[in-house]
């Protein structure tokens, strides 16, 4: 059998590609909680749910926020007391509203389908998020402490899981947070988780840096890389709501967990607040999130691997531009067999071993970068470099 060419049962596998990376994607997908608006999805089978607290289990006392401090407490848990009323203010319990038809001959009622967290981002009202939290509704309500008041999606960044909303200043009285830093951190490093877990509302829970540079996917068949990893007890609620550290700074938003039960299980993921100041600039600016795009379609590194060659296997071009740079497609072949396109290896000087790298790599970029592309062909093993102008890749994903 010619060598340029893979056997006839590598073909439906090729043509079902995005049915099978979906299907894989869902399978590693439940290895995570989302945090989202209920119990989430996990290893036990529990489907994506919302939770069933409101207010109403919450005493709204919110002594705990101003109370008197007791004597004898060590400097430790002075700090963090001082720590958790300096953010609590600022931490906001989101509520999706949506109009819920009772009966045939009732009237329609506006109910509580979830909650989730944010955090308060500047003096202008903006929050932040998960975009898990907010999606699929078009109302939502946003309390700190008594303050009740609806909010208004600015805009949303579904590959990154990052939700931007705005409530109106001059009906609450807003408190800015302090905004860390994510590279600098270290293991072992104090941690405080914020939020509202099953609804109840100013929830503090305490842990360390168990990880750093931790890839998770999120529940829309994204990655998201370098994610904080810690043991401090986070639940489903908790989502959208700040990892602080131990100088009260907001280091990374609260995004998911590792579980088979749907709760904490000592193994939960933040999305670092470099990320998300990257993408809140952006949405601050455009309404929308701007990457970059080779404009190519790449195969899933499950079919790559049959190449031979380590990198990112290219299906075919997307744009004029592409196409012209040079580079070749993946091909069936007038005898049914299929022909490999070219593997990307690396991006100027940045090895290129799998998707994600190639979507990290990019990210560094901006539109409208020139970039150097090294591509090898499968089929003789022969390299080649191509250069082309990074366009802006268009987002499949609505409000």
């Amino acid at each position: 059998m010619n060598s340029r060419f893979v056997f006839r049962r590598f073909i439906p596998i090729l043509k079902s590609y995005s049915t099978f990376f979906s299907r894989q994607q869902q399978q590693q997908n439940s290895r995570y909680v989302i945090l989202r608006l209920g119990l989430g999805i996990g290893l036990s089978g529990v489907v994506l749910g919302f939770s069933n607290q409101t207010h109403a289990e919450n005493n709204n006392n919110n002594n705990h926020l101003s109370g008197n401090i007791p004597l004898g407490l060590d400097n430790d848990e002075l700090r963090t007391i001082k720590i958790f009323r300096q953010i609590s203010s600022g931490v906001a319990f989101i509520t999706q509203i949506a109009r819920i038809k009772q009966g045939f001959f009732e009237p329609s009622i506006d109910a509580n389908i979830g909650t989730g967290s944010g955090f308060l981002w500047d003096s202008h009202g903006h929050i932040v998020t998960n975009y898990h939290v907010v999606k699929n509704t078009n109302t939502l309500r946003v309390r700190f402490d008594q303050d009740e008041m609806d909010a208004t999606i600015i805009g949303v960044d579904p590959d990154y899981d990052i939700a931007l909303i705005k409530v109106d200043p001059k009906k609450c009285h807003l408190q800015t947070l302090p905004i860390g830093s994510s590279s600098n951190l270290c293991v072992g490093q104090k941690v405080h988780a914020i939020g509202n877990p099953f609804g109840l509302d100013h929830t503090l829970t305490s842990g360390v840096i168990s990880g750093l540079g931790r890839e998770i996917s999120t529940a829309f068949g994204s990655s998201v890389s370098d994610c904080i990893q810690t043991d401090a007890a986070i639940n489903p609620g908790n989502s959208g709501g700040p990892l602080v550290n131990s100088s009260g700074e907001i280091i990374g938003m609260n995004t998911a967990i590792y579980t088979k039960s749907g709760t904490s299980s000592g193994v939960a993921f933040a999305i670092p607040i470099d990320t998300v100041k990257t993408t809140v600039d952006q949405l601050l600016k455009f309404g929308r999130v701007i990457r970059p795009s080779i404009g190519i379609l790449i195969a899933p590194d499950q079919y790559q691997r049959h190449t031979g060659v380590e990198g990112v296997l290219i299906l075919r071009p997307t744009t004029k531009e592409a196409a012209d740079a040079g580079f070749q497609p993946t091909l069936e072949t007038s005898s049914g067999e299929i022909r490999f396109g070219d593997v990307i290896t690396q991006i100027n000087d940045k090895l290129i071993r799998k998707p994600t790298d190639l979507v990290r790599t990019l990210n560094k970029y901006q539109v409208g970068d020139v970039v150097r592309i090294t591509v090898v062909d499968p089929n003789d093993k022969k390299s080649r470099q191509l250069t082309i102008k990074l366009k802006e890749r268009a987002s499949s994903f609505p409000k």
